[in-house]
């Protein structure tokens, strides 16, 4: 992995002005400043602007230094009002007796003494205990604050388990509020982050006493989250692990070998340090524990699906038992109990020629008449159809999670003898996936084979026999290939998908 791979040489140059060692960083100075139009600057660029100050103001540099001025004014205003905004939110949390810390941005910036003016903040992230993620996400809405990833009712719901955080939104200034319970990305076990809060240190926000995730902790969320889950904005994450980095000598490096090993992300942290090195040598020690060394890596795009399942359902540092490889097959073969699993191995040792025991249970919705439809979102009502194999529903839809998965749609006998099943959805196609095959399947007899090229949203019919009484439909999608956004060129996630189901609008043909 290089410091900006896919970016222009000026980016180089810049990080290198901004954090590098001084002889480097006056060299790489001159050289950016020669190929820059500072009119011109965007995005993270100007956040860098003011690490740029000292520099500028050495070398008598005038249109850099009102530049930089500029940009220290605005982001610290924007900082304050974002702060002002969320603040009462805040309280709130901590009135209704929920703990609240600080991490990331929030963090850095605390352990930084406060300098709002060296770290913008776009939005303010902070951590609660998980177990209390469900009242917490449930008063910021009773608030007024917009979360549209988030079920209509949240408590217990399956995004709890599914992702670490949840954005909110003030409708009226737009400020983010990023409400996490899990620290690390991708780790993801109910009790991966009770260390972080047992190291965290006493803060204060504005006068509100909050936590502060502890500074090695924050250097290890910001390089994984930087590399991992927002991969177009290196110069982010680059900067916040130099400022926490920068003229300390206590680093407990040990103590961040060992969060990031038994997080699984140790081969982030080490590429990230490595990345740092090469920008700013003094930053990073010559001697690294073992495993924050850079090292080879092997192609472990066959383990994707694997590795993340292990971050999100086995707890940092163990390993993973025989009933862990049971849970993984029930995800990835959507099924429920493993009373189950003969009847489905006989299905597929058969080639998924012979029918499958057909639903009977209750749906949660009463049957789907003619024109009735289903919305698959986070706030519609199909996520009381969905059986094993899907992720949680948000704001895009709801996305297959394992090599197959089942709906379970109630069908009113009004539609017989045929019904007309049309879906919404979105194949995840793109990066080493060409095409995307998806074969459905009712009561374990196939229907349709469908094939996509593209990844874009398409419309899909399925006809259905009826009986001459009310029934479900269990269909049954088997998916040809799992890739995860970030591999397939669409987004950061790291989460292996095949489609996205987005709506279900039910007719009699």
């Amino acid at each position: 992995m290089t410091v900006v791979a896919g970016r222009e040489e000026k980016e180089r140059l810049l990080l290198v002005a901004a954090i590098g060692d001084p002889g480097d960083a006056e060299e790489a100075y001159r050289r950016w400043r020669a190929t820059v139009d500072l009119q011109e600057l965007e995005g993270a660029s100007i956040r860098v602007l003011p690490l740029l100050a000292a520099r500028a103001e050495a070398a008598d540099d005038h249109p850099v230094n009102s530049q930089v001025a500029k940009v220290v004014r605005f982001s610290w205003l924007k900082s304050q009002l974002l702060v002002t905004r969320l603040l009462p939110s805040i309280q709130a949390l901590v009135a209704a007796d929920i703990p609240v810390m600080l991490t990331k941005g929030a963090a850095v910036v605390h352990h930084t003494h406060g300098k709002l003016h060296l770290r913008p903040m776009n939005d303010l992230d902070v951590a609660v205990p998980r177990g209390r993620a469900g009242p917490a996400a449930s008063l910021l809405v009773r608030r007024g604050l917009l979360a549209p990833d988030l079920p209509a009712r949240a408590r217990g719901a399956a995004i709890f388990d599914h992702v670490h955080a949840v954005a909110f939104t003030d409708p009226e200034s737009q400020a983010e509020l990023d409400l996490h319970w899990q620290v690390v990305h991708g780790s993801l076990h109910r009790t991966a982050s009770d260390e972080f809060w047992a190291r965290s240190t006493d803060g204060d926000l504005r006068g509100t006493p909050v936590r502060v995730l502890a500074p090695e902790d924050t250097l290890v969320q910001v390089m994984a989250h930087g590399q991992r889950w927002n991969v177009d904005r290196p110069l982010v994450w680059i900067t916040d692990a130099a400022l926490l980095l920068r003229g300390r000598s206590d680093v407990d490096w040990e103590l961040v070998a060992d969060v990031s090993a038994r997080h699984r992300v140790a081969d982030v942290t080490a590429d990230g340090l490595a990345i740092l090195r090469g920008l700013a040598p003094s930053l990073v020690p010559e001697r690294l524990p073992r495993s924050l060394r850079p090292r080879r890596r092997t192609d472990a795009a066959r383990l994707e699906h694997w590795r993340e399942f292990e971050r999100r359902t086995v707890a940092p540092g163990r390993r993973p038992h025989p009933r862990d490889l049971l849970a993984y097959a029930r995800e990835s073969l959507a099924f429920d109990h493993p009373r189950e699993l003969p009847g489905l191995a006989r299905w597929w040792a058969g080639g998924r020629r012979r029918g499958l025991r057909p639903a009977t249970e209750a749906t949660g919705l009463p049957p789907l008449a003619a024109g009735d439809g289903v919305d698959f979102t986070a706030g519609g009502r199909g996520q009381l159809l969905l059986g094993p194999g899907w992720w949680a529903p948000d704001h895009y839809g709801c996305w297959s999670r394992g090599r197959e998965c089942v709906l379970d749609v109630p069908l009113s006998a009004t539609l017989a003898p045929r019904a007309e099943l049309r879906l919404e959805l979105v194949p995840m196609v793109g990066g080493p996936v060409r095409e995307q095959r998806v074969t459905v399947f009712r009561d374990g007899l196939p229907l349709v084979t469908w094939r996509f090229a593209t990844w874009q949203e398409e419309s899909r019919v399925l006809e259905i026999p009826i009986m001459a009484e009310d029934g479900v439909a269990r269909l049954r999608f088997v998916v040809g290939a799992r890739i995860s956004p970030a591999a397939a060129g669409a987004g950061a996630d790291h989460r292996p998908v095949g489609f996205a189901l987005r709506t279900l609008v039910v007719n009699r043909v």
